[in-house]
C-alpha cells in the first residue's frame, strides 16, 4: 500500500512545519525484511531517528519520552487483513496508547470487495479493543490505478475522512491534499487506453454475465 513511504512523506512535512526536534517516529514492523531499513533511510534524510518498539509497554514509554513533541508518528506492521498480527497491532495501540489515532492507508489499485473487507475487519477489531471505529483514511498509488471508483465507493460508504493522496513515490513532494473536483473525476471516468485495451463486441456479453451473477448472488444473500 506505500504505508511506510506515505508515514515518510508526512514525516517531511511535520518536520518542515514543526522542526526536527518536534518530530517522533515510531515502528512496530518487525516482520518484514528491509521495513527497518527503508523508514530509517527516509529518517536519516529528514534528520530522524527511529525507534523500532516490541510491545505495548515499549509504546507507552515512548510517547512519554516524546510527550513535549507536537508530533509521534507510528508505522505498524504491514500484514494481511485476515492475519492475526492485526488483531495484535490493535491491542498493542490499545494498551500502549488510548489517545493514537488510527489512519488507514488504502490502495487505489485494490478491487471494490478487498476494499470493504480490509475496512470492516479493520473496524470490527477495532472494537474487539473498546476502540472506535476508523474515521480517516490515505489514498495511495492514484497515478496507478485506471480509476478511482472502488476506493472512492469505499470511503463514502463507510464516512471516511480522506486525510491525503499519495500519486507517486517521491518524498515528500508526491503527497496531496483531497481535491474533490479531481477525485469525482476520477471516480466516474476511466483513464484513456489504447484501442488494444477497448472492450470488442464479442466480450461485452461475458462482462454482462458476470455482473450479473454478482447481483443474483447478492438478492439471494
Amino acid at each position: 500500500m506505500g504505508k511506510t513511504t506515505t508515514v515518510a512523506k508526512i514525516a517531511a512535512r511535520c518536520v518542515l512545519r514543526y522542526g526536527r526536534n518536534q518530530v517522533a517516529l515510531l515502528t512496530t514492523d518487525t516482520y518484514r525484511i528491509g521495513a527497518q531499513e527503508q523508514l530509517k533511510t527516509y529518517a536519516k534524510i529528514l534528520g530522524l531517528s527511529v525507534t523500532a518498539l516490541r510491545d505495548s509497554e515499549d509504546l507507552a514509554a515512548k510517547i512519554k519520552e516524546f510527550s513535549n513533541r507536537k508530533i509521534i508518528l507510528l508505522d505498524t506492521a504491514g500484514v494481511s487483513q485476515r492475519d492475526t498480527l492485526m488483531v495484535e497491532q490493535c491491542q498493542l495501540l490499545q494498551n500502549g496508547s488510548e489517545r493514537a489515532k488510527r489512519i488507514l492507508v488504502m490502495s487505489s489499485t485494490t478491487d471494490l470487495r478487498t476494499q470493504e473487507e480490509v475496512i470492516n475487519l479493520h473496524n470490527q477489531a477495532m472494537q474487539n479493543t473498546h476502540h472506535n471505529k476508523l474515521d480517516s483514511v490515505i489514498i495511495t498509488k492514484i497515478d496507478e490505478a485506471a480509476h478511482l471508483a472502488p476506493v472512492i465507493d469505499s470511503v463514502i460508504r463507510h464516512d471516511l475522512s480522506i486525510l491525503f493522496v499519495s500519486n507517486g513515490q517521491r518524498v515528500p513532494e508526491d503527497l496531496s491534499l483531497p481535491d474533490i473536483n479531481y477525485l469525482s473525476h476520477r471516480a466516474m471516468a476511466m483513464r484513456a487506453f489504447s484501442e488494444t485495451f477497448s472492450i470488442t463486441d464479442e466480450q461485452v456479453p461475458a462482462i454482462l454475465s458476470d455482473h450479473l451473477g454478482d447481483w443474483i448472488r447478492k438478492v439471494n444473500s
